[in-house]
């Protein structure tokens, strides 16, 4: 197996949240349980998507693709295992149950 590459990343504040990866991670229905944060430029050009978990609080970096990255401590980027992640942000902390949405699509969700 490949060494995963590690990137270096800079952090971007746009004026408008970009949701499409996360709705090709996962859906359009799990959008309304997290928070856009911010992106984040790789020095590849390779644009991630912040997104926070609501109830959890935990973060995930997603590239156009809805692929999932990992921050590291030292301010890199590495391609992550698809799926486990995403899943590890929806879950409650202290029972380990789904967070249920109190929405009925994105579109009505008030953000």
């Amino acid at each position: 197996m490949g060494r995963k590459q590690n990137y270096l990343g800079e952090l971007k504040y746009p004026d408008e949240p970009s949701w499409d990866p996360l709705k090709v991670a996962a859906g359009a229905m799990v959008c309304p349980h997290f928070r856009w944060i911010c992106e984040v430029e790789l020095e590849d050009g390779r644009m991630l998507q912040v997104y926070r978990a609501k109830e959890t609080r935990r973060y995930i970096h997603l590239d156009e693709d809805g692929r999932l990255w990992t921050a590291r401590r030292d301010g890199k980027f590495c391609l992550s295992y698809y799926g486990t992640r995403i899943e590890d942000a929806v879950l409650c902390p202290r029972f380990g149950e789904r967070v249920e949405s109190s929405y009925r699509s994105y579109d009505d969700t008030p953000f």
